[in-house]
């Protein structure tokens, strides 16, 4: 006899109902299946992941994953960059005594050691906060159940 039937599935519901500077979603998906014969499954699957980028934890909240955050627990620093302000960026780059150039003038500090060889502000960088990502997948297979439920039998004991 034939059966049909069907699942449905989600995943960090949570984000939908936490205040967040992110933009909310979670993780669906459903699962349709026809078994024409006892031995035969015809299945089509469906996935979808709202907003990929939640799974980036950021535990200061300044929107720059930990990942790549090298500051992660200090809100104002993401990057050595930004411990320069620029103002003070621009006088040291335009001082003559350090070179001719800016350029110049930054190969001159970096030989020294005075500043970052990375130049990326916070700023630059991938934000959470204002980004998202959605990923969909679908799938269609044909199977053979080898194993049914009701050939198993399972026994809780509590220890």
């Amino acid at each position: 006899m034939p059966v049909a039937g069907g699942e449905f599935f989600f995943n960090d519901m949570k984000e939908l109902f936490v205040e967040s500077p992110r933009k909310s979603a979670m993780l669906v998906g459903s699962r349709i299946f026809y078994r024409p014969l006892r031995f035969l499954e015809l299945v089509i699957t469906g996935v979808a992941d709202l907003n990929e980028y939640n799974a980036f934890k950021d535990r200061d909240s300044d929107g720059v994953p930990n990942l790549i955050d090298l500051y992660p627990r200090d809100k104002n620093l993401a990057t050595d960059m930004d411990k320069i302000s620029l103002t003070d960026w621009n006088h040291l780059l335009n001082d003559p005594f350090w070179g001719a150039t800016r350029e110049e003038a930054y190969q001159k500090l970096l030989s020294l050691g005075l500043v970052p060889a990375d130049t990326i502000r916070m700023e630059n960088l991938f934000n959470l906060n204002n980004q998202s990502s959605k990923m969909f997948a679908y799938g269609f297979d044909i199977g053979i159940p080898i194993a049914r439920k009701h050939n198993f039998k399972f026994v809780f004991t509590p220890i």
